[in-house]
């Protein structure tokens, strides 16, 4: 259990909200791997399933295709996405009709603006290997964007986690200038918008993936502390709210290896799913962790 003191401060205006947690960490967990993936997605960055299929993408660098693997780690298909380009693919939510694509990367601060991809699940499960289904393109701005850029290097613009809550998709950053995280959220319907930070989040190192879970309430946050050169691991679990994530309740682990994990699931009420990416610390692949309670 990890210990907290929370300080809150709200402000009127924009209804965001700062919450900061200190305390001591609250143990740590073992990784159970599942599979190795293949050579083709050696930079998975997503995560999500569908009919049985695990689904996932690469990081930018890679032609903008979603790829389906069986739970053995096997390449069933990969399908192209039109309408889209591979800028810095960086997570997947979904609800029950839809796959959203997070092209959200921004690790120098470069772009002012972010794009999200939703394809229909349905399209994607029906589609053959190396075919093409057609996105629709959700263009982002953050409203607080030139405010949030120190240096090229040390900036607060960049987002890899992204999750469905309800009807609306949640955007937490990567923060480098100050290791917290904000949250963002963002309107599927609209496909042009400004949004507004919600809350910010003493989340002590770099968010790098989300995965809301509606059964239990709960959000897993992921991410590593940026200290070293893919530092030390971590998993936030925290109940989210009608403001955001109830962060006074915010429960934190460890776990090893270090690596670049990218990508985090449910599974069930206590167990998710990570991947990482291939690096000089470990393989790409498929590993799991129990949290040991909801």
């Amino acid at each position: 259990m990890k210990r907290l003191i929370v300080f809150l401060a709200c402000s009127l205006a924009t209804a965001a909200c700062t919450v900061m947690a200190t305390g001591e960490a609250g143990g740590r967990l073992v990784l159970k791997d599942l599979a190795v993936w293949p050579e083709a997605v050696e930079e998975t960055s997503g995560l999500a399933r569908y009919q049985g299929q695990i689904w996932t993408i690469n990081d930018s660098g890679d032609r903008p295709v979603v790829y389906a693997l069986d739970d053995a780690g096997a390449l069933v298909k990969k399908v192209a996405i039109s309408g889209a380009r591979n800028i810095d693919w960086e997570d997947l939510a979904q609800d029950e009709e839809t796959l959203y694509i997070a092209d959200s990367g921004n690790n120098f601060a470069r772009r002012t603006s972010l794009s999200i991809y939703a394809v229909r699940l349905d399209d994607l499960a029906a589609a053959e290997n190396d075919k093409t289904v057609r996105a629709e393109q959700i263009n982002v701005e953050y409203a607080d964007y030139a405010a949030s850029v120190v240096s090229r290097r040390k900036h607060n613009v960049d987002s890899e986690a992204l999750t469905k809550v309800g009807d609306k998709l949640w955007l937490f950053t990567k923060n480098r200038e100050d290791n917290r995280s904000k949250l963002y959220v963002v309107d599927p319907t609209k496909r042009q918008q400004v949004v507004e930070p919600q809350a910010s989040y003493s989340v002590e190192g770099l968010v790098t993936a989300a995965d809301y879970n509606p059964a239990t309430g709960m959000m897993a946050l992921l991410g590593y502390k940026a200290a070293t050169f893919f530092g030390q691991s971590f998993l936030w679990v925290v109940p989210v709210n009608s403001t955001g994530l109830d962060w006074d309740k915010a429960r934190y682990w460890e776990f090893e290896p270090a690596g670049q994990w990218e990508a985090v699931l449910w599974q069930s009420n206590t167990r998710l799913w990570l991947t990482t990416e291939r690096n000089p610390l470990t393989i790409n692949k498929l590993s799991e962790i129990d949290i040991g309670v909801p």
